[in-house]
């Protein structure tokens, strides 16, 4: 995938996502390579649990919304929200597509 620069707002959708016949949309920033970079190395040194907790919030820093996806009613519009009710398998996905935004297809980035 060509990558856009740094401040650009990529509109992902996930493989077989839909949500009542609504494509969900996952809006990501671009995350700069320095960050992903101090990302790498600061999690070199922490232990498990803050590991997840500090990748978490790396990742939502750069998840802008999610459109289209509703659990037992309820709008799951951000990645905070998605962790607590969503399915953990668009969790994955967004979380390695944040970490690996140069491996998006073009199927996937509309932008």
């Amino acid at each position: 995938m060509d990558l856009k620069g740094y401040g650009h707002i990529y509109e992902c959708y996930p493989p077989l996502w839909f949500n009542d016949d609504k494509e969900v949309c996952v809006k990501l920033k671009c995350v700069p390579k320095k960050d992903f970079d101090l990302q790498v190395e600061a999690e070199s040194t922490y232990g498990m649990t803050e590991k997840r907790n500090k990748g978490h919030e790396f990742i939502a820093k750069y998840v802008e919304s999610i459109d289209g996806l509703s659990v037992d009613g309820k709008s799951v519009d951000n990645f905070d929200r998605l962790r607590e009710t969503g399915p953990s398998d668009l969790y994955t996905w967004i979380y390695a597509a944040v970490l690996s935004q140069e491996r998006l297809t073009k199927a996937e980035v509309k932008n």
